[in-house]
C-alpha cells in the first residue's frame, strides 16, 4: 500500500447510518495496521503478548486462540492479538480486607 489509509466504498443503494443493519454505502477507513498480519516470532519479538512463539503456535494447532492460517502459515492481525490477550483477561474477586 502506498499511503496509510485508503477508503473501500461499499456499493451505494440507500443511505444508511454507519453501525446499522443496513451499513449499504458506508465507508469504512482500511489502514496498514488493520490489515498486516504478524508471525508467532514477530509476536514474541516485538512482546505484543507475553508469550512465546512455541506456545502461540501450540495455541493455533489446538484451534484455542484465534489467527489466520494462509498458505500454510500461522499469522495474526492486530485484532486477533487484542482477542487473545483479552481472553486471558481476570478481574478483582472483590475489596481486599485489611488487618
Amino acid at each position: 500500500m502506498s499511503t496509510l489509509v485508503k477508503e473501500i466504498k461499499a456499493p451505494a443503494r440507500t443511505k444508511a447510518k454507519v453501525g446499522s443493519k443496513s451499513d449499504v454505502g458506508a465507508v469504512v477507513p482500511l489502514t496498514e495496521a488493520a490489515v498486516r498480519h504478524y508471525t508467532a516470532d514477530e509476536i514474541e519479538k516485538l512482546r505484543l503478548l507475553p508469550c512465546t512463539a512455541r506456545w502461540l503456535k501450540k495455541e493455533a494447532y489446538a484451534r484455542r486462540v484465534p489467527f489466520t492460517g494462509v498458505a500454510g502459515k500461522l499469522t495474526w492481525r492486530l485484532d486477533q492479538i487484542l482477542a487473545i490477550s483479552q481472553m486471558f483477561d481476570s478481574a478483582p474477586i472483590g475489596p481486599r480486607r485489611t488487618a
